[in-house]
């Protein structure tokens, strides 16, 4: 590895993290790097390189990396916070993040990543692999994936923002229900209406415009903010 860029020290020194976590062991079964013994993955090493094809995993990963790119940095962690476009900790988000980490450590060994020596270029299309088998994970989980379809289709006939006509279906003691289209419906909080507007303004069947503000991707629960005329009820 030093070959291809890698300073010995820090090479010792990730060798040693690993036998100290147990993912590899060497002959002598020390913590201590000693060139003169052998080392070899251990069961929990082969766990770890199983959990490449996990897609939870992957993302958990990719908020401890440290980016170069500081666009991706921010990507994933809006996505942590719910300031992206996908619900904090739902399988959107997994994937996100997931496609977010196999893109950069694409780019970064496609950037920085010498030409290997013929005795490590094995290793070399090791890791080509791996990262392509990744990238067809998450690729197959986004396009074979009913709830993530259904999350999509739903995202795209009704962004956050948009505005639409809906029926009332149901008023309850903590805020209205508005059908919208055939497939979505959607609540209005009471917290969250105006001080001059109340529920008994409403009834069940009349037609009200509402904006989309939010959805819960998880449990495809959407929040809404009616729009009658003028006045605005949140």
């Amino acid at each position: 590895m030093h070959n291809i860029g890698h300073q010995k020290d820090i090479i010792i020194r990730e060798i040693e993290y690993l036998l100290f976590e147990n993912h590899i062991i060497s002959e002598s079964q020390e913590h201590k790097y000693d060139s003169n013994n052998l080392i070899c993955i251990t069961s929990t090493g082969i766990v770890l390189l199983d959990l490449l094809r996990n897609i939870d995993y992957l993302a958990t990963v990719a908020e401890d990396t440290y980016f170069r790119v500081n666009e991706r940095a921010q990507s994933i962690a809006d996505n942590i916070s719910g300031k992206g476009e996908v619900t904090p900790m739902s399988k959107r988000a997994s994937l996100e993040n997931s496609i977010q980490l196999i893109d950069y450590l694409k780019d970064y060994k496609s950037k920085h990543w010498f030409t290997p020596e013929i005795v490590i270029r094995s290793i070399d299309n090791k890791i080509e692999t791996t990262l392509k088998e990744c990238s067809d994970l998450i690729n197959k989980a986004r396009e074979n994936d009913s709830y993530l379809i259904q999350i999509d289709e739903l995202l795209r006939e009704y962004p956050i923002g948009s505005e639409h006509e809906g029926v009332i279906v149901s008023i309850q003691n903590y805020g209205i229900i508005v059908q919208i289209g055939l497939n979505a419906s959607g609540l209005a909080h009471i917290s969250k209406f105006n001080e001059e507007n109340k529920i008994e303004d409403f009834e069940v069947g009349e037609y009200v415009d509402v904006k989309i503000l939010k959805i819960d991707e998880d449990k495809k629960k959407v929040t809404l903010q009616i729009i009658n005329g003028t006045q605005h009820f949140v």
